[in-house]
């Protein structure tokens, strides 16, 4: 499968062919995606916590859910108040990979500012235990990861109230009202977000 950093939104037919594949999770082998993934991770993570650092209560990361349309629209409507970032995202595409460590600095420094963060993943379920729990585990992602199972386009874009370009990685930015003020349909970084969510605070 093609991964396209940036795309605009073609014909119906192409957008609609285009939003099939990339969220019919059947996006490449799983061995292929745990390769990818501990690639990535190796490449774009930080050198590995000191186990001793850890505190021995600390809670293990929630459980890594399949989610569809509907509990998508769910989520969102939960999180009205905040401001809110939605990334699509896949291990197995390189710039979606390249941005997750500005997403986790974001994060960290704004989550108990008011900012919710919404991820997920395009990597199909069956690469749940092999590709995405390590990666997130690798990365220590510090915010809830979901995975994509929704083979309705039409259900997934109204339950973000958009329609999805087809490129991955691609970000949508809430305001605490619940509506879309901004789409990146590209690798962002950390002051690509500050300029945007920061006037919604």
């Amino acid at each position: 499968m093609r991964i396209k950093k940036k795309s605009s939104l073609g014909t119906a037919a192409l957008g609609a062919l285009s939003l099939m594949l990339l969220f019919s999770l059947v996006a490449s082998p799983p061995q292929a995606n745990a390769d990818a993934a501990a690639a990535a991770a190796d490449a774009h993570s930080d050198a590995p916590a000191d186990p001793q650092d850890k505190g021995e209560t600390e809670a293990p990361p929630p459980p890594v859910k399949v989610v569809k349309a509907k509990d998508i629209a769910k989520l969102l409507a939960k999180a009205k108040g905040k401001v809110l970032l939605l990334n699509f995202w896949a291990t197995w595409c390189p710039p979606c990979v390249a941005e997750m460590p500005q997403f986790i600095e974001f994060f960290k420094k704004y989550n108990e500012k008011g900012v919710e963060f919404l991820s997920l993943s395009a990597d199909g379920a069956p690469q749940i235990d092999s590709a995405v729990v390590p990666y997130r585990d690798k990365m220590e992602l510090p915010f809830p990861v979901y995975v994509l199972d929704e083979p309705d386009p039409a259900a997934l874009t109204e339950a973000i109230t958009a329609e999805p370009s087809g490129a991955l990685p691609e970000t949508y930015l809430y305001n605490a009202d619940g509506k879309i003020v901004k789409v990146w349909s590209e690798e962002i970084d950390l002051e690509m977000l500050e300029k945007e969510v920061l006037p919604l605070l």
